[in-house]
């Protein structure tokens, strides 16, 4: 490898760091963006995405904006980092924020729709949009027909039996959403073009000499064909001339079963012409406009993630990713094990020669959720090929509903920021490894994917049955494939038709190329594929399929496969990855010589030799009905002591192994038999091993990696009275108000979020929340009427703090404050947690009640209420009652010893003793724990971080033979003092976003345990 390769790795530059999506979400300021880049340069961060975010208030597009722009921009270039666009405001992709379809309503997205105009429930039918055609249908149940001819209108005489359909064009509604404009007709080559002119053309007037340095590319987030149901005015034309009949006399085959036959053709050239439109129009369109302009066309589309929502949304996603010069995926939560997504992904990325490949990921994993997930998602994704994780969110401000947009923030409001750059500059090492310089992915198989059977047998919105069936058989497949440690590629047969080849024994799908293709259960297949397929087969090509032969082709019932199939290996699902292991496997990884179904790989080859990721994901492969409500990181507990890892491939060098964490290069002892290197490789909870075999002279290497072994003695620390320093104030939040409006009567208590919903309605406005327009298009607006409110808050004292105590609120200008009567003077302290949250310092509190008061006028333009806090150095229990300011902890749950709504960072300090009196390595081990990570100062030297697995630190030489001091910060997380809090019978929610923050199902508060939750032990 080069000889640079060992700098990079010491100091890896910003290609494959994260670069968040930086929600603007409030009035920005120049000075206050460039503040904020260079905390996420200090936290490790490559870049940043500037993505317009609800509560944005500066006019997009406008010339303020693009004032930010420069100014991010220009930051950015100075620290080398990349400033990322985004191409609209909000999401999905296409309208620009409503500019496009209010200034040209005839770009306006459509979709198709029927109706029978005899229901109840519609006598008159619907006069919505333009008539396309009329049918006299028979025997109509559900969404099943007997038959169907085509009629001229409404009144055509009908038989026996028979009843009136009706199609028609809907044309969407303007929307707050989309700022009073709708979404974009994305199947429309003008309408998009427009897009293009409004946005991209601006960016390029602007900053274009940036673009391809400080400015890599632009992101499109989440566009999609409007529904499964979707329509252009030159659909009918485009889709005659591609299929050669009118699709206008067969629209009833669209929407439902016919005669019943489950597989249409019909509806298969539908999707057919409408992913055709999609990609041409929008993907095509917009990746050309990114090449001549040097940029890389990056993001995601709506709904890729499973069979029926793909072809709702986009019809193929594969299809799209091809002209995107950094493919990307959509990654929610914890619990979305989406391995097929991402293969689809990465597998366009490869065939294609694209470097980097993208996920939107971390969203809706809510405040606590642990650096061990951040590592745990982003390990699965590398391992299956994605590089550039954009991590969702980093909040500009949390000020009103922006503090429940998808939390947690990744950026300066979580209390762990300050060490985040360890993870960063473990996948950036990691991605120089395995990406960086002249790397080629290896993989040996190629398997089809069937998405064009599931468009022959879904009608209409709804879920199929038939396609959720060959879902499942699909997941299945992968796993069994990934579980057996087969990595592969999937096909797209309509990207194949164009860009495959065969040469010689080795089958070529644009710039990869295969020793093996695999067919899943298919009900159709193009006459295309199959004659490569057999073309292939006669030149010694490896082809093989699970189950049988679809009994059609192209659509049309036809005996050409099962014909042609004769030619391929027959395999089931449980003996195919042994049946395509001989010419697709290049890695194993076995436990007692069963492969390691937990295990992923990604294996890249330079000139200068091999590079392999091993991903321990802890958990059994995903299926269909748990791929997305997969169990939490913290649950995933499987592991291999005794893993035994080989690559298969000619002698080409030495075995290293590299710490993704340091950057050192460690001399592996490892030997090479019958074709393979051979190399112990145990795998413990979620760890990852990075390997590289090179004949090159790598510099400074050190020794083999030390394994620590099985840990059979402990000592256990002190468990009671533990000294204890917090980083910032402790917290009572007070998130429920007595509400009078207008000098009226007192209302009883209630959330303060209902309050506010309360207050809107009593205006006639709707809540707060998402869908409202965004405040740079509503402007500085006057209320019609406003309401005069007193809000009184209540808590206990039952020892008065030494020290001064403070309010934590926002926007404390719009108030008269006062606390037990006694009015507050409202000298600003600065901020806490973010500066939305001012800090105004309150009267000494009296022992017993207390009565704080907020009083001011409220109308609907105004930011609405938020809790409020209370803060300083005191206890707190019972949610609302100030105690003496806790001293010490004992071992467990926080929660409860004073700390229940305490969101910053615990350090615990012990007095251990000697040094254990043994000749074996000690370790300082921690068997449970919560909270973000762990920090350890051992006599006082440097803080080494625990971030992910193991959590355990070799303290040998750093203890003493006589008194030893060991000071372990738990970094928090801002959960028990932002929620979510009231729902009932759920302490962790599967996905967390404004709804559940939002929700008030039950009055008692559900806290997370935090801290050092079982006692510490030197381990050895």
């Amino acid at each position: 490898m080069e000889k640079t390769f060992a700098s990079k790795l010491k100091n890896p530059g910003a290609t494959f760091r994260g670069a968040p999506f930086w929600a603007w979400n409030a009035k920005l300021e120049p000075s206050e963006l460039r503040r904020q880049i260079r905390i996420m340069n200090k936290m490790g961060m490559g870049g940043f995405f500037m993505h317009s975010r609800v509560g944005l208030n500066t006019p997009y597009l406008s010339d303020d904006w693009f004032k930010c722009i420069d100014a991010c921009v220009d930051e950015a270039k100075k620290l080398g980092m990349d400033a990322w666009l985004y191409d609209e405001d909000r999401w999905p992709s296409g309208a620009a924020g409503g500019f496009v379809t209010k200034i040209f309503p005839e770009f306006r997205s459509r979709s198709l729709d029927c109706n029978f105009p005899a229901d109840p429930v519609d006598p008159k039918g619907s006069t919505e949009g333009a008539d396309l055609a009329w049918f006299a249908v028979t025997g109509r149940v559900e969404t099943m027909l007997a038959g169907y001819r085509r009629v001229d209108g409404p009144d055509a005489k009908l038989g026996d039996g028979e009843s009136l359909l009706r199609f028609f064009e809907k044309v969407a509604k303007p929307s707050p959403w989309y700022n009073d404009g709708t979404y974009l007709d994305t199947l429309n080559k003008d309408a998009v073009a427009k897009f293009i002119e409004i946005t991209h053309e601006k960016y390029n007037d602007r900053i274009n000499s940036d673009f391809g340095a400080t400015v890599p590319g632009i992101f499109s987030d989440e566009p999609n064909v409007s529904g499964y149901l979707s329509w252009t005015g030159s659909l009918p034309d485009v889709f005659r001339a591609m299929h050669g009949y009118d699709l206008m006399d067969r629209l009833p085959e669209v929407c439902f079963v016919v005669g019943g036959e489950t597989f249409s053709k019909v509806r298969l050239d539908y999707k057919e012409t409408v992913t055709q439109l999609f990609v041409e129009a929008f993907s095509k369109q917009i990746g050309e406009w990114c090449g001549k302009h040097n940029l890389e066309f990056t993001g995601h589309v709506l709904g890729e993630d499973n069979f029926n929502d793909q072809a709702n949304c986009t019809g193929e996603a594969m299809r799209f990713y091809e002209y995107m010069q950094a493919p990307g995926i959509d990654l929610l939560t914890e619990h979305w094990q989406i391995f097929r997504t991402a293969k689809q992904c990465t597998s366009m990325a490869h065939q294609f020669g694209r470097r980097r490949r993208l996920s939107e990921t971390n969203g809706c994993t809510g405040w606590d959720f642990p650096l061990e997930g951040h590592k745990a998602l982003a390990d699965w994704q590398i391992a299956l090929g994605i590089n550039l994780r954009c991590q969702h969110l980093a909040w500009y401000s949390m000020g009103a509903t922006a503090k429940r947009d998808y939390p947690a923030s990744i950026f300066r409001q979580s209390p762990w920021h300050d060490v985040y750059s360890a993870n960063e500059d473990y996948f950036a090492r990691i991605g120089e490894t395995l990406f960086g310089g002249d790397f080629e992915e290896v993989r040996e198989l190629l398997v089809v994917h069937p998405i064009e059977s599931v468009w022959g047998v879904k009608s209409g919105r709804a879920a199929s049955a038939a396609a959720t069936e060959l879902d499942e058989a699909f997941v299945r497949l992968g796993g069994k494939l990934l579980g057996a440690n087969i990595d592969f590629d999937y096909g797209s047969e309509e990207v194949m038709s164009r860009h495959s080849r065969v040469k010689g024994k080795k089958f070529n799908l644009a710039k990869a190329s295969y020793k093996a293709v695999l067919l899943p259960r298919m009900l159709t297949i193009r006459s295309s594929t199959l004659k490569l397929l057999e073309d292939f087969a006669k030149a010694g090509g490896g082809v093989f399929y699970v189950g049988t032969a679809p009994e059609r082709v192209d659509g049309v019932v036809s005996k050409a496969a099962a014909k042609a199939f004769k030619n391929f290996t027959q395999c089931t699902e449980e003996d195919v990855a042994a049946a395509v292991a001989p010419l697709a496997r290049r890695v194993s990884i076995t436990q007692d010589g069963v492969e390691t179904e937990a295990t992923l790989h990604l294996l890249s080859k330079r000139k200068s030799g091999l590079a392999l990721f091993v991903c321990n994901t802890s958990a059994e492969m995903p299926k269909l009905h748990t791929e997305m409500n997969f169990k939490s990181v913290r649950e995933r507990d499987i592991e291999y002591p005794g893993a035994v890892l080989k690559v298969f491939t000619r002698r080409c060098g030495d075995v290293y192994e590299i710490d993704p964490s340091t950057g050192e290069i460690h001399r592996v002892d490892a030997e090479y038999a019958r074709g393979a290197y051979v190399i112990p490789c145990p795998l413990w909870r979620l760890e990852s091993r990075l390997f590289i075999i090179t004949d090159d002279k790598l510099g400074k290497t050190r020794a083999p990696r030390k394994r620590r072994g099985e840990l059979s003695e402990a000592v256990k620390l002190p468990e009671g009275k533990i000294k204890i320093a917090l980083s910032e104030p402790n917290a009572i939040v007070l998130d429920h108000a007595r509400c009078s409006v207008d000098g009226g009567t007192v209302d009883e208590e209630k959330f303060i979020l209902q309050i506010d919903t309360d207050l809107r309605k009593m205006l006639g406005a709707d809540p707060r929340g998402g869908q409202m327009v965004q405040p740079w298009v509503a402007g500085e607006s006057k209320p019609d009427r406003d309401l005069g409110i007193s809000l009184s808050y209540a808590f206990k004292c039952d020892k008065i703090p030494a020290k001064p105590i403070e309010l934590g609120i926002e926007r404390p200008d719009l108030y008269e404050i006062s606390l037990n009567g006694k009015k507050v003077k409202q000298d600003d302290a600065g901020y806490w947690m973010d500066p939305a949250i001012r800090r105004i310092k309150l009267p000494r509190p009296r022992k017993g009640e207390n009565e704080l008061v907020l009083k001011g006028r409220y109308h609907q333009f105004l930011p609405g209420l938020e809790a409020v806090y209370v803060l300083g150095e005191f206890g707190v229990r019972d949610e609302n009652v100030m105690t003496a300011a806790p001293e010490t902890l004992d071992i467990g749950d926080w929660v409860g010893q004073g700390l229940d709504n305490y969101s910053g960072n615990v350090t615990y300090t012990f007095h251990a003793g000697a040094r254990p009196a043994t000749r074996k390595r000690v370790f300082l081990r921690f068997p449970e724990w919560r909270g973000a990570a762990l920090g350890v100062r051992v006599n006082d030297g440097e803080e080494a971080l625990l971030a992910w697995p193991p959590y355990d630190l070799d303290v040998t030489d750093m203890l003493k033979d006589s008194r030893n001091t060991v000071k372990v910060k738990v970094y928090g997380h801002r959960r028990n003092v932002c929620g979510p809090f009231y729902l009932k019978d759920v302490k962790w929610p599967s996905w967390t976003g404004p709804a559940q923050m939002q929700q008030h199902e039950v009055r008692e508060r559900g806290l997370v345990p935090c801290g050092l939750l079982k006692p510490v032990e030197f381990a050895y």
